[in-house]
């Protein structure tokens, strides 16, 4: 598979069949709470590899773990399609007491730097037992080997689990792996069995064409594969961390933001693109929001529409209580990620307003917020492109209105 990288809205198409599948449910299971690390900033990171093969699932040649990986990043096949490699962060939001609302960011690396991909979340709310596929909790992972013991043959709608050892990344853990099998893909998780969190997973899906030639074989269908693997987890601390939105948000039912885009390099004439961003509000759950986010680009061109969650465990959602931007003061360091090189600091502060800034060696993005209400009401970016060391990106966009 040619490491070539996958084009944004075909990347958001390959991410969502990472968003979150949990392990078929079990009778019984209802009752059981979260393991004791799933709170708010609660920050899981996975190294990913997805990608597309132009070929049925015969066309993916995996190794004997079951993924494309041989030695490091390189990989097996060489059939062509496209492969995008990153980072995926999943934050817990908020939590309540039936559910937990994720955040998920997909950061894609470049070279030695990393790159947010703005339009690809795949946020969503998962029960608190069984984190989406982020984590199964320890009781649960018990209860799934024993009604569904792995068998030695694996047919189309098999379900199985069984106690293993795993190692990766010179580290070792007792563990639960389960495989999923059906008619057209397979699924496969690790578990640690002492905190839930997920260890490893890989999926793999053949999408059926859309029309159907009978003189051709199924194998002529698209392939697609998904892989994660651990690398770290830790707990955020920012200043609104846990505190509950102000009373009027949780009337609030949507917004609106407008802006533009544009490329800067020396000689060029200066360019803008329009954008819009229209959020409505799905759930509210206090602490914490899932909104269905809908863009456009050149007033014609639909971004993928997405869920986006927005809660007290971000680093930088879209509705942060005033009580907490008071304490804030300019230049302190909110956070600092080894993983993806990000660090989220505040850049200013003035009677009106506070800007907290995220940045790395690639980009510097700031996002404004009102004192007085705490919402998000500007974002500005700065990108050097991949195009040429002397090219940029720009992005602002302005809150235009709420409902």
């Amino acid at each position: 598979m040619r490491e070539k990288p996958v084009p944004q809205a075909a990347l958001l198409l390959l991410l969502c069949r990472l968003a979150p599948l949990a392990p078929a449910a079990l009778a019984g299971s209802a009752g059981l709470l979260a393991p004791d690390w799933v709170r708010p900033g609660a920050c899981l990171t996975y190294d990913l590899l997805t990608g597309s093969v132009g070929g049925s699932l015969n066309g993916i040649e995996l190794n004997e773990n079951g993924d494309l990986y041989t030695d490091g990043r390189r990989y097996v096949t060489e059939r062509g399609g496209n492969s995008s490699h990153g980072l995926v962060q999943a934050i817990v939001a908020g939590v309540d007491g039936q559910s937990a609302a994720l955040s998920q960011s997909f950061y894609l690396i470049a070279g030695m730097d990393t790159i947010p991909m703005l339009n690809s979340h795949q946020d969503a709310v998962v029960t608190l037992d069984t984190g989406g596929d982020f984590w199964m909790h320890p009781r649960k992972q018990e209860q799934t080997i024993r009604e569904h013991p792995w068998a030695g043959t694996q047919r189309p709608g098999s379900y199985m689990a069984r106690a293993t050892a795993w190692q990766s990344g010179g580290q070792s853990w007792a563990a639960t792996a389960i495989i999923s099998l059906g008619d057209t893909g397979k699924t496969f998780w690790v578990y640690d069995r002492a905190t839930g969190r997920l260890l490893y997973l890989s999926r793999v899906a053949r999408v059926p064409p859309t029309y159907r030639d009978p003189s051709k074989p199924l194998r002529d269908a698209p392939s697609y594969a998904t892989f994660l693997r651990y690398v770290g987890a830790r707990q955020l601390n920012q200043p609104w961390l846990g505190m509950a939105m102000p009373e009027w948000a949780r009337q609030l039912r949507g917004l609106s933001y407008r802006g533009q885009s544009g490329i800067e390099f020396p000689g060029a004439a200066p360019s803008a693109q329009p954008l819009s961003q229209d959020l409505e509000v799905e759930q509210n759950g206090g602490s914490w929001m899932v909104l269905r986010s809908r863009g456009m680009a050149r007033g014609q061109v639909m971004i993928a529409e997405s869920k986006v969650v927005s809660g007290s465990g971000c680093l930088l959602p879209y509705l942060i209580p005033p009580a907490a931007l008071a304490k804030l003061t300019a230049g302190q360091v909110i956070d600092r990620d080894a993983h993806t090189g990000y660090n989220v600091s505040v850049a200013a502060i003035d009677a009106q307003s506070v800007t907290l800034q995220l940045n790395n060696s690639r980009q510097v993005m700031q996002f404004v917020y009102s004192r007085s209400q705490g919402l998000l009401i500007r974002t500005l970016s700065r990108e050097r492109s991949t195009s040429g060391t002397n090219m940029f990106i720009l992005r602002q966009m302005e809150l235009v209105g709420t409902r």
